[in-house]
């Protein structure tokens, strides 16, 4: 198995002493971005798997099932790319990872054929310390963490509120249910209702009034903060009453 990274190239056929770019212009196709993990099979595969660990072990990255296109399995040289990112959360992606040494690992019908190191090397156009994007990397995986939790939180309350309104119509069936049963299931469902409120269950898509949901807040904030780069720009965190906000973000620094 082959890893190897390859830089984006742009080609420019105009004259370099001219002012115009001719009658055409011509633009190549960039590479796709990231890690290029090569990889021969023998005869087709159904069933591949890339895994991305830190040098700690702990896993960064899984490829598998739909990540890995059909044409991905097929007999000879195949090539796969990892977006240097973490583990996406649903369809949110994860932060970028820190520069360092990574382990690459492919599995193929569950049986490991070949591992390989990988370097990941910062940008260095990107005008941050090492301290900075550290403090950047984890403020946004705490986050991303944060979301994953959110998720399941939210799936939870979904899945209890059914779970309630089965009991609701088991007790309208009781004719003789007494008032403490009554009193705890109501009081059960005020808690949920506000809940659903919280998470956004049910809410419809597009302007709703209120505040934005607990997922969407997580999510904003960290898109904010994986949003800073070495344009240096400021994400002011502030917390208000229980409600994540942010100020604009000026051009001067990258901090929290």
């Amino acid at each position: 198995m082959l890893v190897f990274t390859s830089s984006a190239v742009e080609f420019n056929a105009s004259n370099e002493r001219a002012s115009y770019p001719g009658d055409r212009r011509f633009w190549g196709q960039n590479p796709e971005f990231g890690a290029g993990i090569s990889y021969y099979l023998a005869e087709a595969a159904k069933e591949i798997k890339i895994t991305v660990r830190d040098n700690s072990g702990s896993v960064i990255r899984e490829l598998a099932a739909e990540d890995v296109k059909t044409s991905n399995r097929s007999p000879g040289l195949n090539r796969i790319y990892w977006d240097l990112r973490h583990q996406p959360v649903a369809a949110s992606a994860g932060p970028f990872v820190l520069p360092g040494e990574y382990h690459v690992t492919l599995n193929v019908e569950g049986r490991e054929v070949g591992s390989r190191s990988l370097r990941v090397t910062g940008d260095s156009l990107t005008t941050i310390t090492d301290a900075e994007r550290k403090l950047q990397h984890d403020t946004a995986l705490d986050l991303h963490r944060l979301q994953s939790t959110s998720l399941e939180a939210a799936t939870a309350v979904t899945t209890a509120s059914a779970q309630l309104r089965a009991l609701q119509d088991e007790a309208k069936r009781i004719t003789n249910a007494s008032a403490t049963i009554t009193t705890s299931v109501d009081a059960l469902a005020d808690r949920l209702s506000r809940l659903n409120v919280q998470f956004g269950i049910g809410r419809a898509q597009g302007n709703v009034p209120g505040a934005p949901s607990i997922g969407t807040q997580i999510t904003n904030l960290k898109n904010q903060i994986m949003g800073c780069s070495g344009a240096r720009r400021s994400c002011r965190v502030v917390q208000t009453g229980g409600r994540i906000e942010r100020s604009d973000c000026d051009r001067n620094t990258c901090a929290l």
